[in-house]
């Protein structure tokens, strides 16, 4: 009897998947072939996979397995945003708002951002803060500034602490409080 719970667990370990193993792109990142997980997102990408399309378009933008390639890579960001990836959207934004590898766009950048950060992204409410208090795109407005670099901060964004508290400065404490309430009903941890 013993041996045959063994061998029943042996099968299931050695038929279990690895964890993160979900395609044969991720196996092909473990083995250290960056190349081949490029390969295959790319023919992922080509037939609209949106996860795929945002993988290539990171690999591209970061030169993993492929030369760097900021155009291509805001190509691959740009499919997947329109199909509401919001890691895609986020990047694509931050890409528009730099300037990297496409004309600098605030206005653009602000669009994605907001998309993204109407899913939860706190690195996209970062930029959409930054957007508010710089008057990049929209008139400035640090109260704005100040609840979105909460809102990022409340996400888990490292830098908006800092910036909440330096947009803070700028509007009045009622505000901020005000602010911070509305925000943490929004979201709670």
């Amino acid at each position: 009897m013993t041996r045959w719970i063994l061998a029943i667990l042996v099968l299931v370990a050695t038929a279990a998947p690895v964890v993160g193993d979900r395609s044969p792109a991720d196996r092909a990142l473990r083995q250290g072939d960056r190349a081949e997980a490029v390969r295959i997102w790319s023919a992922q990408a080509a037939q609209g996979d949106r996860e795929a399309q945002h993988r290539l378009g990171y690999a591209l933008e970061e030169g993993i397995g492929a030369a760097a390639d900021p155009v291509r890579a805001a190509h691959y960001y740009l499919a997947a945003a329109r199909q509401g990836h919001v890691g895609a959207q986020t990047a694509l934004a931050e890409m528009l708002h730099a300037g990297r590898g496409v004309d600098r766009d605030a206005a653009e950048a602000f669009i994605w951002a907001m998309a993204a950060a109407d899913q939860g992204s706190g690195s996209a409410a970062y930029l959409l803060g930054r957007l508010y208090l710089e008057g990049e795109a929209v008139t400035a407005n640090p109260v704005e500034g100040f609840r979105w670099f909460l809102v990022a901060e409340r996400r888990g964004h490292v830098s908006a602490a800092h910036n909440r508290r330096a947009s803070g400065r700028l509007i009045g404490m009622e505000q901020r409080r005000d602010i911070r309430s509305a925000v943490v009903q929004q979201i709670a941890y």
